[in-house]
C-alpha cells in the first residue's frame, strides 16, 4: 500500500497543473481533479499507515510553530468571513490540502529509503522520484503551451470551460 501511496503522490504532482479541471458533486460541492488526486493519495496513505500500525506523524520541529500560527489564523479568518462557504473552499484548497501533501511526503521520505522499479531495473530515492514528477509536469505543460502557440489553439481558463 505504501507503493500505491508513492505512486499516487507522484501522479498528483505530475497532474497538478490540471487544477483547472472542475466539476461539482450533487450540484453543491465544487471540486477539482487536483483535489480528487490529493484525497485519493490521502486515503491510500491512511490505509497504509493503518496496515503497518504506525500512526505517528513526522513533522520537522522547526515547522511546528509556523504551522500552528498559520492554521490558527486561517481558522479565525474562516470563522469571521462573510461568505463562509467560499472561505471553507479556500481553507481546503490553499491550506488543508498542501499541509496534508506535506505530511504524506515527509512520512514517505522517512519510511522509504529507496524505491525500486521492477520493470526499469533501477533504483530511485524518494526525492529523486519527486523531482522526476515535477520535471514531468513541467515538460508536459511546456509542450502543451508550445503546441498551443504553434497551432494558434485557444487557451482555455477554468471559467471558460
Amino acid at each position: 500500500m505504501t507503493k500505491l501511496t508513492l505512486f499516487l503522490l507522484c501522479l498528483t504532482i505530475v497532474l497538478s497543473p490540471l487544477y483547472v479541471v472542475r466539476w461539482s458533486y450533487f450540484g453543491q460541492f465544487p471540486t477539482t481533479l487536483l483535489e480528487l488526486l490529493v484525497w485519493l493519495t490521502t486515503g491510500a496513505w491512511v490505509i497504509s499507515k493503518l496496515t503497518v500500525h504506525d500512526l505517528n506523524l513526522k513533522l520537522d520541529q522547526s515547522l511546528r510553530w509556523p504551522v500552528v500560527i498559520i492554521t490558527t489564523a486561517v481558522l479565525i479568518s474562516t470563522l469571521i468571513a462573510q461568505d463562509r462557504w467560499a472561505a471553507l473552499g479556500i481553507l481546503r484548497a490553499y491550506f488543508l490540502e498542501p499541509f496534508v501533501i506535506y505530511f504524506i511526503a515527509v512520512d514517505l521520505f522517512s519510511r522509504l529509503k529507496h524505491f525500486q522499479f521492477s520493470t526499469l531495473n533501477s533504483q530511485f530515492s524518494i526525492p529523486q522520484l519527486i523531482w522526476l514528477s515535477l520535471l514531468t509536469a513541467g515538460i508536459w505543460l511546456s509542450l502543451l503551451g508550445i503546441t498551443q502557440f504553434l497551432f494558434h489553439w485557444p487557451v482555455f481558463t477554468a471559467h471558460q470551460l
